[in-house]
């Protein structure tokens, strides 16, 4: 089981949810829930619906300790560079990053 599908399954089981529960507040189907859970590839648009359903950060799913004033690539690089899934994590967390700043911009054009 991945990172995400770990933290997935936990956040279910606190919140007393199942996987139709959470496909209903998603979007997502109940085996889209199910294939997370045991590790099947995640897309970034996977992550986002159930990071709103679930009200977190969709970089919890990810292992990014949020509340910390550390920069996000310089906590994971202290874990060490050569991991892939560490790799696509920077990626993905660079990439996640990157839309959220574009849409602040947005938001302050007349």
């Amino acid at each position: 089981m991945s990172i995400v599908g770990e933290r997935l399954k936990d956040l279910k089981e606190k919140n007393g949810l199942d996987n139709n529960d959470l496909a209903l507040l998603s979007g997502l189907t109940p085996s889209d829930i199910l294939n997370i859970e045991y590790g099947v590839e995640v897309t970034q648009t996977q992550i986002e619906l159930l990071s709103k359903a679930l009200n977190i950060s969709p970089l919890y799913f990810l292992g990014i300790d949020t509340s910390s004033n550390q920069g996000i690539e310089a906590r994971m690089r202290v874990q060490g560079e050569d991991n892939i899934d560490l790799k696509k994590a920077i990626d993905f967390a660079s990439n996640f990053i990157e839309k959220i700043q574009n849409l602040k911009r947005l938001e302050h054009l007349p």
